[in-house]
């Protein structure tokens, strides 16, 4: 916030820049709030604009940094100028759009409301389903987490606890393998391996072990989001 000692200041350069260039004259309080003159221009895009739908679940910035967004009724990505429409298949039968990430392979990442988690590389969509490994149709969240050289694909499920994809497997971990409950809201990078935060509370998974009291006691108070500080 600017104090009125650096309004006085701004205002009285401004004012000596006029008078050094012949504006002789000029008054101090004619001159423009230079706290209004740098404010920075608010743009809202929606329906309008070009967007989809104007309430967003996803936002994500691609290699090339055009800007992604996830919305209740498909997904689009801004060049700067103007939004462009995902086309998906039309095998798809859920256009809302929970869950969004964009991988280093290029892959779009897109997670939907009941039709589970579709994968577009290039002209190719595969729909990431029951039939390979993945059994939920509700995505909450998607995040990509470094392993050694490469790195994992982690979904946030309703119904199947939380899930990675890597080396072309679906693993998952939910009630059998620990979890309080299988609805989880985020899965979120940390030290050796990913936090699992949903309405069972907190756990991690590191290796392929689920540690239901990863803080060393039991929290079972639904957990939303996570933030660790520590990074991975």
């Amino acid at each position: 916030m600017q104090t009125p000692i650096v309004r006085m200041l701004v205002a009285f350069l401004l004012a000596a820049a006029g008078l050094a260039s012949g504006a002789s004259g000029a008054r101090v309080s004619q001159l423009p709030d230079p706290v209004q003159i740098g404010v920075p221009a608010l743009q809202v895009y929606g329906e309008r604009e070009g967007l989809p739908h104007p309430t967003p679940h996803s936002l994500a910035l691609d290699a090339e940094g055009r800007i992604w967004a996830g919305t209740q009724d498909g997904a689009a990505w801004f060049n700067g100028r103007a939004w462009t429409t995902v086309e998906f298949p039309r095998e798809c039968k859920s256009r809302f759009i929970r869950a969004l990430a964009l991988t280093p392979d290029g892959s779009g990442w897109f997670g939907t409301q009941d039709d589970g988690l579709w994968q577009q590389r290039g002209e190719r969509w595969i729909h990431h389903d029951a039939a390979l490994g993945l059994p939920a149709k509700r995505i909450n969240h998607l995040q990509w987490v470094p392993e050694g050289t490469g790195y994992g694909r982690w979904a946030a499920t309703s119904d199947a606890g939380g899930a990675r994809y890597s080396k072309g497997a679906w693993k998952t971990w939910g009630r059998a393998e620990g979890l309080r409950d299988p609805w989880v809201w985020r899965v979120r990078p940390a030290r050796g391996g990913v936090w699992v935060v949903g309405l069972g509370g907190l756990a991690a998974v590191k290796g392929d072990r689920l540690d239901p009291n990863p803080l060393g006691t039991t929290w079972q108070e639904p957990c939303n989001e996570i933030l660790d500080l520590r990074g991975p």
